[in-house]
């Protein structure tokens, strides 16, 4: 299946389906087994999600929060890039990431296309978690764990702001380089201050012509399941680094999903092993998958910009490489201060007690 992705043998849509056809016929899993993994919960919630993107998407929405907020952040191309970023991350708070790529990425190239074309006609003149709670449900079932919409967007949201600007501050870097940075603060020459302003007038004009406001209603499994063995001994904070480091390669090569339901159920099991908090594994791996930056298959949001051809494969995993650390590394400083104080860490909790023997890991999956 990585071959298949990586090298885009047959469409990427064709591929996700392969296993619906080639396991039942190859003898492995039936049919009946093999479609429900099509339909699990969280794959439910995507789907709701994109019906929701599409209702946003029916009455602009979207563009209505994305251009208006460029007018605010300025036009300069940092300030219109955080300014893109902060819109994307808050859109996808309520709906899927594919959902808000595939919302967001035609009013990033709309906006390109319209500050483009008046500049080059200047220049004539003068010459791009919902499997953790699952999990929690199925090995902990009507415990109170302390994971709930608002404890989960308390954790997730100062981490957010570190990760927004660790991905903006390396795509800077990595397209403009060192010098852009360093004169972000400096005060604008006469020709930028031209750029400047017609950037500004394409924003006001795409806002303009959205009119009133009008409203209407395999290998992973056996990756995971050794590394209970290898890395036990390992102190806590060693085993929840590595951890993290194997889900963000991993789900490079697989669904977020697929990732996360594979290796959640394992960081319990590793957790209970070594007597360490349930949520001190889980959390990191519930959201390693969505730091998935590198390969174009590894969440449809990269196949969307990757399909537009405006972007390399070199480009992509280049910046992806360094976004992949400093993301893991946010997280991991993160649960050791503010996550390990909020969801009190330091002390192993009663219901992962109650239920020890529910927390078991399935030998099954090593073979």
């Amino acid at each position: 299946m990585s071959c298949y992705w990586v090298a885009e043998v047959v469409p990427l849509a064709v591929t996700s389906f392969l296993p619906m056809i080639a396991l039942p016929f190859l003898g492995v899993l039936s049919i009946k087994e093999v479609a429900p993994k099509y339909f699990a919960d969280t794959n439910i919630v995507f789907f709701n999600s994109l019906m929701l993107s599409l209702a946003v998407e029916e009455c602009q929405l979207h563009k209505r929060i994305a251009l208006k907020m460029l007018t605010y952040v300025g036009t300069r191309p940092h300030w219109l890039m955080a300014g893109f970023m902060i819109i994307t991350s808050f859109i996808s708070l309520w709906i899927s990431d594919t959902a808000c790529c595939a919302l967001m990425a035609p009013i990033a190239y709309a906006l390109l296309e319209e500050i483009m074309i008046p500049k080059m006609s200047s220049l004539k003149d003068k010459e791009p978690s919902d499997d953790s709670e699952n999990g929690e449900e199925k090995n902990f079932p009507n415990e109170n764990t302390g994971i709930s919409y608002l404890s989960w967007m308390a954790f997730a949201i100062p981490p957010m702001i570190f990760y927004m600007f660790s991905s903006w501050f390396i795509v800077q870097l990595q397209f403009l380089g060192a010098r852009h940075l360093i004169g972000i603060f400096r005060k604008p020459t006469e020709e930028e201050k031209k750029e400047e302003e017609i950037t500004r007038r394409a924003v006001w004009k795409s806002y303009d012509q959205l009119g009133p406001m009008t409203w209407v209603s395999g290998l992973s499994s056996l990756i995971a399941c050794n590394l209970n063995s290898l890395i036990s001994s390992l102190p806590l904070f060693g085993m929840q680094v590595i951890l993290s480091i194997v889900v963000v390669v991993m789900t490079e090569f697989s669904t977020n999903s697929a990732t996360a339901s594979i290796f959640i159920p394992i960081s319990f099991a590793m957790a209970e092993s070594v007597g360490a908090h349930p949520l001190y594994f889980s959390i990191p791996t519930a959201i390693g998958p969505s730091f998935s930056f590198m390969l174009p298959m590894a969440t449809p949001a990269n196949a969307i910009v990757y399909e537009t051809r405006t972007i390399r494969m070199i480009d992509m995993v280049s910046c992806g490489i360094l976004l992949n650390i400093v993301c893991i590394a946010i997280t991991v400083i993160n649960m050791n201060t503010w996550a390990h104080w909020l969801f009190s860490m330091s002390t192993y909790p009663e219901y992962a007690l109650r239920h020890a023997t529910n927390v078991t890991m399935n030998s099954s999956q090593c073979f």
